[in-house]
């Protein structure tokens, strides 16, 4: 018996492992999926449609090597939003964008800068208004505009994407930039804050679910302890802002992700740990 449960104990532990790291993996990669852009966040009053026009349309006929893809984006906070045919209601935050759905949720259908009268909403907002997910060709109605569901997001499950260009008192207060691999993201927004003149702050989201960003704390010479010392005090700054700004739908989702990638990891090492502590047990 004690053979037994000694062979137990081991699958146990095994199983235990692997299933903490291959949950912290999972999460990662849904993290991962989210974080595919820089984002900026404004700190003057912000941009309205006519300048995101303005700066959308030098982009496109810019002759620079350097060239900035980006949507503007602004979100509302617990909005009512109802289905005309059946009555129901339900709250839901609202992002409203001017620009490709894609730098924001990179994956599944795509809600297009012309596409005015189409949304994009999440599984559970689907479900409470319409009572399916499959939810492609129902018709939303937000603050007297009916809009035409091109997409379901599988996460976040309750959101709702829209163009902003039938409002355009909109101000925007987010920039979400492209990636590349030709700038760090710290260099990429601060050259399109210059070449627009703007005054903003980046988000390092990164921080949570990436290590690229250990290239930046790395200064020109190892030996550069003033360089290491400034570069820390940077990132201490940055990590304070993402402690003190308020996340979108988007980043909740994407910062709770990143937590139970940590969680699992820390739990897989615990099991481990243990495993190891009474390892000679478990051989008999």
């Amino acid at each position: 018996m004690k053979v037994i449960a000694r062979w137990i104990g081991r699958g146990i532990c095994l199983a235990g492992i692997m299933f903490f790291f291959l949950y912290s993996w999972l999460n990662y990669e849904k993290a991962r999926d989210l974080d595919q852009n820089i984002t900026i966040q404004l700190t003057d009053k912000g941009l309205n449609i006519q300048e995101i026009q303005q700066m959308i349309s030098k982009e496109k006929t810019a002759e620079t090597e350097v060239i900035f893809d980006f949507t503007a984006w602004a979100e509302e906070k617990q909005v009512r939003v109802s289905d005309l045919t059946t009555g129901r209601m339900t709250s839901v935050n609202v992002m409203k964008i001017y620009g490709s759905s894609e730098l924001l949720l990179p994956y599944g259908r795509i809600l297009h800068e012309e596409d005015i009268q189409g949304c994009l909403i999440g599984k559970a907002t689907a479900k409470k208004l319409f009572g399916t997910s499959d939810a492609i060709g129902f018709t939303v109605c937000y603050n007297g505009i009916e809009l035409v569901v091109r997409g379901v997001i599988e996460e976040p499950e309750e959101l709702l994407v829209m163009q902003a260009s039938i409002f355009p008192q909109t101000q925007f207060d987010h920039i979400a930039l492209r990636r590349d691999n030709t700038f760090q993201i710290k260099q990429k927004a601060e050259r399109f804050l210059t070449k627009y003149n703007l005054n903003g702050k980046l988000l390092r989201w990164d921080y949570y679910g990436e290590l690229s960003w250990i290239e930046e704390l790395i200064p020109g010479k190892w030996s550069d302890f003033e360089g290491w010392k400034e570069k820390i005090a940077l990132m201490k700054q940055d990590y304070a802002l993402l402690s003190s700004v308020q996340k979108s739908t988007i980043e909740v989702t994407y910062c709770n992700h990143c937590s139970n990638g940590q969680k699992g990891i820390l739990l897989g090492i615990l099991l481990l740990l243990i495993s190891y502590i009474f390892k000679d047990y478990l051989k008999g």
